[in-house]
């Protein structure tokens, strides 16, 4: 006496590869990733990948291309577009569905801060008289920031430079100062009168890694008369 045993074909839900742990620096622009998935009972054609950031805060991620390499093979381009300023570490998921099973993975895309530049706003001109004693001129450094909101933590110092090498330049007793609080300081030399370009140079302490500013520069006139 014969039987038959009927064997039933089982789908396996497609193979992910690539979703392996990353690191983009902040405000990345073309920053991206290749999934592939791999399914020998499904035509290529029919699979398909859905991509969720879980911090949309600091990420936003999407699908910009496919390549099906194979009739069982298809790649998969994911592109990144980090939210400005932010940085720290967001989980990726991706899910693959042939059509009948899926599966799903992720990876953690961390993004790695990258220093913004310092800032401040001037008067283009400041006039005193000649003869005048020591001026103070409080918050003449308006707005003063070392960044964005996430760099509100860091200091900054500034550096003065001017000019000497011009006859109408106007001469310092008392060379030109600003505190961190943007007040500017300086005294005229006795019978000093002309105009004196003063170069002002703002350095936050957040450093120059991975590209980081840390410096902003920027000048005013002071004119004696």
């Amino acid at each position: 006496q014969t039987c038959a045993l009927p064997i039933y074909a089982i789908n396996h839900p497609s193979s992910i590869a690539g979703a392996t742990n990353r690191t983009i620096l902040e405000d990345a622009i073309g920053a991206t990733a290749l999934i592939s998935l791999s399914d020998l009972e499904a035509q290529a054609t029919n699979t398909t990948l859905t991509v969720v950031s879980l911090n949309t805060n600091l990420v936003n991620v999407s699908l910009t291309a496919t390549n099906i390499g194979s009739p069982t093979n298809v790649d998969f381009t994911l592109s990144f577009a980090p939210v400005t300023n932010a940085n720290g570490s967001a989980t990726i998921r991706v899910v693959a569905n042939d059509g009948v099973a899926s599966s799903t993975n992720t990876f953690v895309l961390t993004v790695t801060p990258v220093n913004d530049p310092p800032s401040y706003t001037v008067t283009n001109l400041l006039l005193v008289a000649e003869e005048s004693l020591a001026v103070t001129n409080t918050n003449f450094l308006r707005n003063l920031s070392a960044g964005p909101s996430n760099e509100v933590a860091q200091s900054w110092t500034f550096a003065i430079s001017t000019e000497s090498g011009d006859p109408t330049n106007a001469l310092f007793s008392l060379a030109p100062g600003v505190s961190t609080n943007g007040t500017l300081s300086f005294r005229p030399a006795v019978h000093a009168y002309g105009t004196n370009a003063v170069t002002v140079e703002m350095t936050d302490n957040g450093g120059t890694n991975n590209g980081g500013v840390n410096a902003y520069t920027n000048s005013f006139l002071i004119g004696v008369y």
